[in-house]
């Protein structure tokens, strides 16, 4: 299994994401959010230090994103959007994703999530059709969380996730 590596857009492309974005909110580490917006995860990215690869590729709230540290790509997903009553979306799908081989085991995949109660791997095909591990964390907001923790869990997602694929492609 190889790191799952999205089409990078244009340099032309990635110039107006950043200037499409650069009104995006100042990022407050101890607001308490309840809902979560594309200025929220913008904001966040850019705090990190992290590249912002793509936005709105999985609906209005959501973002591609690259990790400084590990270049790992990852994804920010809004979920539970469009509420009554609700600016942005109640819940965030925190996702790493990885190529697939056509015999990945349902036991590694059952191993790791025994091993890495941190997040849930799956084996399915992505939007493009192709065969994918999945490592995702889902964030319910709906009774606040601080933007500091959203981003710890984050930094944990980005940590264990290697660890997780690396079990799941071992023979």
């Amino acid at each position: 299994m190889r790191r799952h590596l999205y089409a990078v857009a244009t340099a032309a492309s990635l110039g107006a994401i950043a200037a499409g974005s650069a009104s995006a909110q100042s990022y407050d580490a101890q607001r308490v959010v309840s809902s979560i917006t594309q200025a929220d995860l913008i904001a966040m990215v850019r705090t990190r230090g992290d590249q912002l690869v793509e936005e709105k590729a999985y609906g209005d709230v959501s973002v591609m994103a690259r990790d400084a540290e590990q270049g790992i790509i990852y994804h920010l997903i809004g979920k539970a959007c469009e509420q009554p009553g609700v600016t942005g979306c109640l819940g965030l799908d925190i996702q790493v994703r990885y190529d697939a081989d056509s015999d990945v085991a349902m036991a590694k995949i059952n191993e790791a999530n025994i091993t890495y109660a941190l997040a849930k791997a799956s084996y399915d095909v992505s939007e493009d059709g192709e065969p994918t591990v999945f490592i995702t964390h889902y964030m319910i907001l709906d009774g606040g969380q601080r933007l500091d923790n959203i981003d710890t869990t984050l930094l944990n997602v980005l940590n264990v996730a290697p660890r997780m694929a690396s079990l799941i492609s071992s023979q």
